[in-house]
């Protein structure tokens, strides 16, 4: 058992390493969450920022072809940064920037990073 609070990098850390039907919050099928995109009338073809949601592929399955998975950015991040290749985003929606700078995410990628066209992205992952 790690000792730290629940909201602590190394609490969640060690929860997420338990594996995914260890987790109280563990659906199989996020059944509910669908339902809202569905009520909310987010189709396929919109962009979706899906905040913990892990690798449970659901909206992809319901045919939506823009998911993003803050969970899985923070690691690929990481996986990125340890094998010294940069990571760059472009033309990031007001929320999705807020949400970036709300969860840390931001800070953690840099500014420099942000970029409001893929060209300067592109160009400024190549240095030029």
């Amino acid at each position: 058992m790690v000792a730290s609070t629940p909201h602590s990098a190394r609490h969640w850390d060690h929860a997420y390493a338990q594996g995914a039907s260890t987790r109280s919050w563990f659906q199989p099928e996020p059944t509910m969450s669908v339902r809202m995109l569905q009520a909310a009338g987010v189709s396929a073809g919109d962009s979706v920022l899906d905040v913990g949601g892990g690798a449970s592929g659901a909206l992809l399955a319901r045919g939506s072809s823009d998911v993003t998975v803050l969970d899985i950015l923070e690691q690929l991040r990481s996986e990125l940064k340890e094998k010294d290749i940069g990571l760059a985003f472009a033309r990031l929606s007001e929320p999705v920037r807020d949400l970036f700078k709300r969860s840390g995410f931001l800070e953690r990628v840099g500014e420099a990073n942000i970029h409001y066209g893929l060209h300067k992205a592109v160009a400024g992952q190549r240095g030029t």
